[in-house]
């Protein structure tokens, strides 16, 4: 009798604390689960809070390639660097701050007054996880000093989302000159005219291997 109590009390437990795993995008108006975002004011990143309406735990699944489509057409949309996973237990708030890059270098950053649905570009995504799991073979190709900080991580990655979408290179070098060096055009012109060319050997290595 002890034995089965036991068991019961451990199957109990296992069910209380058990989580539903959901992707990000896959969250409708109707969910148990609440999703708001929140604009920084920049292309870098979003905030997004959840709330939990539920008794049942969740965990939330953010994968890159998850984007966030601007409701103001003129202002960028935002997607997903690197992936995060938050863990929303019952009738919990959480928020999280994903780190983005730009989809759109002819537009607008975002404002305080963007809007958004939350989408996933599976293809994009692929590219950006192909990044992270091969970066070693990245570095190699396209020089190492181009990915030896997060940061210096994140500028390759926003100039191969620009260069994944065939950006013109003029709006590239315009919002590089604005958003990345703080109006040094100089600073810009160098960065763009020696990564970007770094940058579609690694596309066309990606799609080479991805046919």
């Amino acid at each position: 009798m002890k034995y089965n109590l036991t068991l019961l009390s451990l199957i109990l437990s296992i069910i209380s604390f058990s989580q539903t795993s959901k992707y990000v995008y896959d969250i409708n108006d109707d969910s148990d689960i609440k999703v708001t975002c929140q604009s920084i004011n920049s292309y870098k990143s979003i905030r997004v809070d959840f709330q939990n309406r539920s008794s049942q735990n969740y965990n939330i699944e953010i994968p890159c390639g998850t984007y966030f489509e601007n409701g103001r057409t003129n202002e960028q949309n935002l997607v997903v660097l690197f992936k995060e996973n938050t863990e929303l237990d019952s009738r919990q708030r959480q928020s999280v701050e994903l780190i983005t890059a730009c989809m759109d270098a002819g537009k607008a950053s975002p404002s305080s007054h963007s809007n958004w649905d939350i989408k996933n570009d599976r293809a994009l995504g692929d590219l950006i996880r192909f990044y992270h799991t091969n970066k070693s073979i990245v570095s190699m190709m396209t020089g190492p000093e181009f990915h030896s900080t997060k940061q210096k991580q994140i500028d390759f990655l926003q100039m191969s989302v620009w260069a994944y979408f065939n950006a013109d290179k003029k709006h590239i070098l315009n919002f590089a000159t604005k958003y990345m060096f703080e109006g040094n055009k100089e600073q810009a012109e160098f960065f763009v005219d020696t990564t970007l060319p770094l940058i579609q050997i690694f596309i066309t290595y990606y799609k080479s291997l991805n046919k």
